[in-house]
Parts: structure tokens; sequence; C-alpha cells
């Protein structure tokens, strides 16, 4: 479940053993999602189409499966159409960041018709 507003996005979740990479962690591939996630619902732009334009994300610690996790985003810039997002990943009743991530997205344009 991800809740949102105009200073901020939060999401939590809980992988299970289908989420395995190394034995016993979450796999790094669904933290970058979860990130991704998270960060593309902080509000900008009301209601129009973003797409992530780079994203990066670095793991601070390893992350046990079946541990429920918090992501944190919030906004860092906005010029016209771009936005950037940072985001922190930790186990939902603890404050060590386990994973962090900064993301660009770019709101699209819908073209008119021809």
């Amino acid at each position: 479940m991800t809740i949102a507003g105009p200073d901020f996005a939060e999401g939590r979740v809980r992988f299970g053993a289908d989420a395995e990479g190394a034995p016993g962690l979450v796999h790094g591939g669904l933290l970058a999602t979860l990130a991704d996630e998270v960060m593309g619902s902080v509000e900008h732009g009301g209601n129009a189409v973003r797409v992530t334009a780079e994203m990066t994300i670095r793991y601070r610690r390893p992350t046990p499966i079946g541990v429920e996790l918090r992501c944190r985003a919030h906004p860092v810039d906005s010029t016209d159409r771009r936005f950037t997002v940072h985001a922190e990943i930790t186990r939902a009743d603890d404050t060590a960041v386990l994973a962090e991530a900064d993301a660009t997205y770019v709101l699209l344009i819908p073209r008119g018709d021809p």
C-alpha cells in the first residue's frame, strides 16, 4: 500500500520466500522496484503520467525476507516536466537504512490529435 501527498510518499511491504535472492535475503531488483514505485507516487504535475528517466540505488545493508519494510520518498528538485526524488528503505520498526535511491522522473505531455 502506498500513501502520497505533495511532499512525500510512503509504502510498506513484506517480501516472502519467493522474493529471495541470496539465501534469506530479498533480491535487490525487488528493492529497486519498491523504491521506484514509491518515488513515482510522489505528487507532481497532478495526474499526469510520469516515466522514470534515471534511477540509482545504493544497498546499505542486507535485507532479510519476511520482515515488514517501509519505503519513504520525498521530492528533491523540479524543473518544468522533470523532478527528482529521494527514498529510503528501512525495516518498518527501525530507522537503519537498508537501501536508498534517487530518481529523475519526466511528466509525459499528451499529444493532441494529428
